[in-house]
């Protein structure tokens, strides 16, 4: 696993390379939620997909098949922006270490 450093916005947007694949992440604050759009060599994944702590980003295993994301929290602890880079991090998972 890999971390990938978030800063404490509510809205943000990074790209992450890794094993010749590039990601394009977004993060977005809405209706006390956050959301998640995901870009695999900008090839989009998901758009608009709710995320939840410790569970994988990517919701389907047939497309993850190079890498996954997880933020990592506090037990029964929302995703909230607030947290990131506190007690919230973000990990990319290579295919080697998915389950």
């Amino acid at each position: 696993m890999r971390s990938i450093s978030l800063q404490a916005l509510p809205n943000q947007a990074f790209t992450f390379s890794y094993g010749g694949n590039t990601w394009r992440i977004r993060l977005i604050s809405a209706f006390n939620r956050m959301l998640v759009d995901v870009y695999l060599n900008d090839e989009a994944l998901i758009l608009g997909s709710p995320i939840s702590t410790n569970c994988r980003i990517i919701p389907y295993p047939s497309m993850d098949r190079d890498g996954n994301f997880i933020i990592d929290a506090m037990p029964d602890e929302d995703v909230n922006w607030r947290n990131f880079g506190v007690s919230q991090i973000l990990y990319y998972i290579t295919p080697d270490e998915l389950p």
